[in-house]
């Protein structure tokens, strides 16, 4: 699985599709009660100490992906990146 790369080899992939990418601390803003947001942030891992950044010319995604490191951030990233692209009907708009 791509998501099994080395943290190099994930930047390097999310940067040739166009994407800059970083990695941070902040911890995702908790949406208010009885919305999709809560039910959402529900399924964070609740270990998660670092969140992936991408950022393209048209998109930020703050928090694209989550982990207890940097690293599993990346992966996170990648392997949620490869999930939605595989489950996008054909001719719908994707990340990039």
């Amino acid at each position: 699985m791509p998501e099994h790369e080395s943290a190099d080899n994930i930047i390097q992939w999310f940067q040739d599709h166009g994407f800059t990418v970083s990695v941070h601390q902040d911890q995702p803003p908790r949406p208010e009660p009885d919305t999709l947001s809560t039910r959402l942030s529900s399924m964070w891992p609740e270990e998660s100490t670092h969140w992936c950044e991408l950022r393209s010319d048209e998109i930020v995604l703050r928090w694209y992906g989550s982990g207890a490191s940097a690293d599993d951030a990346l992966r996170s990233a990648r392997r949620r990146y490869r999930t939605e692209e595989e489950s996008s009907p054909p001719g719908s708009q994707r990340l990039s």
